[in-house]
């Protein structure tokens, strides 16, 4: 089944994906259990369907819908619901889980974040995004363009809510950029946008050479709290939220999270 893009869910097909499909196909299913352990999920869950709930949302789309569980779910509702992931693993992953429930996990779909370009075409009455997403955003560029890919997918009464990382940690240092560990044979490397760091002897390394050295590296250990920090601000979000016209805008603290909720009028 495909897309009318021609994505596939079943192979992770696509060549709109670029560098960002490469990277995070090729590791983002070892990292994503760090960016959100199974202990979050059942809260983000709860998060979530609270937030339909209240905002009457009939058909929803998640911005990084990892293996689906809280889409899967929510289809169970008889709810529509849609999710962009730009990893092929992830997406190839969802597949068991969906067949031990009967569920057709055909409307998760590969697609760039930043670009709306490579999403099927629909609107949707809510879009949900959270931490383990933001997290992999390189920059405030990056994090504006998936804010304005969102909002084209709304419809005009919309609503969006995402989750932000609160930046707290023991020690109050400042968010440091989204990094893992990863090993490959004798080396350790610390993966960033595009690039990764070996712990050895400095060496930059390219995006080709990340894919060509360690195309399967196995995590070995979290860094910087990763799930519980962020390059962003909330009030940033915020920013951008009322850029694209969305209003009555609220924030409230949810035990290690900031939940940001924006509409339309």
């Amino acid at each position: 089944m495909a897309d009318m893009n021609g994505t596939s869910w079943i192979d992770g097909s696509s060549n709109r994906c670029g560098h960002e499909g490469d990277l995070y196909g090729g590791l983002v299913a070892e990292i994503f259990p760090v960016l959100a352990p199974p202990e979050l999920w059942l809260d983000d869950e709860e998060v979530q369907r609270s937030f339909i709930h209240e905002s009457g949302s009939r058909s929803i789309l998640e911005l990084g819908a990892g293996y689906g569980r809280v889409l899967f779910r929510l289809a169970q509702d008889k709810l529509e619901v849609h999710g962009i992931e730009a990893s092929r693993d992830m997406v190839l992953q969802a597949k068991p889980y969906a067949e031990e429930r009967n569920i057709d996990p055909s409307f998760i779909t590969v697609g760039d974040f930043r670009d709306s370009g490579t999403w099927p075409e629909y609107t949707v009455d809510a879009v949900i995004c959270t931490d383990a997403t933001i997290c992999l955003l390189p920059d405030s560029f990056a994090l504006e363009k998936v804010v304005a890919a969102a909002v084209a997918h709304l419809s005009g009464e919309g609503q969006m809510m995402w989750t932000l990382p609160s930046g707290q940690s023991q020690n109050h240092q400042a968010p440091a950029q989204p990094t893992v560990t990863v090993e490959h044979g004798s080396f350790r490397y610390v993966i960033r946008e595009e690039s990764i760091l070996s712990d050895k002897n400095d060496e930059l390394l390219t995006l080709k050479e990340i894919i060509k050295f360690c195309p399967h590296g196995s995590l070995v250990q979290r860094h910087s709290a990763l799930h519980r920090r962020a390059l962003f601000q909330p009030s940033e979000v915020v920013r951008l939220f009322r850029q694209y016209g969305l209003e009555k805008i609220s924030t409230h603290g949810l035990q290690d999270r900031v939940v940001i909720r924006g509409r339309f009028k």
